[in-house]
């Protein structure tokens, strides 16, 4: 007995959901811009097919998979991006001086400025108290 075309598409759409969030995650490690609008669609995309789960009576594991892992791509994207925006100059100066620096006491003033102007853009930070665990590599 085959099944009906409308069954076998509602069977592989919520891993097409899960796959896409999943995609929206990558992107916001790589462009989060980008991520922010894949993740928004993914979240559509995830929601319309949990609805038509629920009318087929078919498992929804995979759409709510689907919506929990775009909410988080979300987020995570929204985040990278506003610090991209915020920082972005601060950043550019960083790689223009790490370029430029050949000594490792060079490399480390660089650090230092950056520490610095982050902690002159975020209020809540104690100057001197925000020290970067890995370097920035250009």
């Amino acid at each position: 007995m085959t099944t009906p075309p409308r069954q076998a598409t509602t069977d592989t759409s919520g891993g097409r959901a899960l796959l896409i969030s999943l995609a929206a995650l990558a992107m916001s490690l790589l462009v989060p811009l980008v991520g922010v609008a894949l993740a928004l669609f993914a979240l559509i995309v995830s929601v319309r097919t949990t609805g038509a789960l629920r009318r087929a009576k078919s498992s929804i594991a995979a759409a709510v998979g689907g919506i929990v892992v775009s909410v988080f791509s979300l987020a995570f994207a929204a985040f990278a991006t506003m610090v991209q925006f915020s920082l972005g100059e601060d950043l550019a100066a960083y790689n223009t001086c790490m370029q430029g620096a050949g000594t490792l006491s060079a490399q480390e003033h660089c650090r230092e400025r950056l520490e610095r102007a982050i902690e002159a853009k975020l209020p809540f930070l104690e100057p001197g108290r925000f020290p970067f665990l890995f370097p920035f590599i250009p």
